[in-house]
């Protein structure tokens, strides 16, 4: 076997710094910086902005008894440390997505007796339906 100099056989193959095992180059897009909340260990949502997102089933985690999608309070206690202001939901099975101001939910909510006061719940009739939040106002740099 005739192994030359600059032949892809005699080369050995190490690995870039900004790359995988075969040298490609990763993903270098920036992508907004995100804050992971995390209940029991389990991640419930992220932080993006001033926004806790939320993606989930409709079919599991909307109350039909009371009409309302409940938060645990310790993750809206985490979101709002992030530096949250709105909560979004985005349900996958329907397609939707809801905004609610996290004041709101703390000046609306009930606690729905199946928690045992851990968490609070917002009434459907309090969310916007829609890509974009009803009623807030545009900051300068989103012109």
């Amino acid at each position: 076997m005739n192994l030359e100099k600059n032949s892809p056989r005699s080369r050995r193959r190490v690995p870039k710094r900004n790359g995988n095992h075969r040298g490609y180059k990763r993903n270098t897009i920036s992508q907004p910086y995100c804050t992971k909340i995390y209940v029991n260990g389990i991640v419930v949502g992220k932080v993006v902005g001033n926004v806790f997102e939320k993606r989930l089933v409709k079919a599991d985690h909307f109350f039909h008894i009371h009409l309302s999608y409940c938060f645990e309070i310790e993750s809206l206690a985490q979101a709002q440390k992030a530096g949250a202001r709105w909560v979004k939901i985005f349900e996958k099975d329907t397609g939707r997505t809801l905004w609610a101001l996290i004041s709101t939910i703390y000046e609306k909510k009930f606690m729905p007796p199946e928690s045992n006061g851990t968490q609070l719940g917002l009434h459907i009739d309090f969310w916007t339906i829609g890509d974009k939040p009803l009623g807030t106002q545009m900051s300068f740099w989103e012109v």
